[in-house]
């Protein structure tokens, strides 16, 4: 589990991406209150649950890695390290792909993963 600040418990337990909540309607979602799969993926599996990621933009492989101290975009062994951030939340806030923020462009992923 998570011990980033961003990550809240909600009434239940069940912890949630407090910066980048889901949207907590009483209907059934099937991102689990996310609008796609590239929301829940980046902002619960990888940012609170701590998942490694794998996502294809722009016909491009790029590869997240969590860790205890930080996140990271990586080689596609998770062994290498091109850049780091403080946190996964950061790095999805700052990461830059082909000039624009991963922040920017979470909804026009073509695939995305968690591992």
């Amino acid at each position: 589990m998570s011990e980033y600040d961003y990550v809240g418990t909600d009434s239940k337990g069940f912890p949630f991406n407090k910066k980048y909540p889901p949207d907590v309607t009483p209907y059934w979602n099937p991102y689990h209150g996310y609008r796609n799969e590239n929301r829940e993926v980046l902002f619960y599996d990888f940012a609170v649950q701590g998942y490694d990621v794998m996502f294809v933009y722009a016909g491009k492989t790029y590869h997240l890695l969590y860790d205890s101290d930080g996140a990271s975009l990586c080689d596609e062994r998770y062994t290498k390290e091109y850049i780091r951030f403080k946190s996964p939340v950061d790095l999805i806030e700052n990461l830059e792909i082909e000039g624009r923020k991963l922040i920017d462009i979470v909804d026009d992923i073509e695939e995305i993963d968690a591992m």
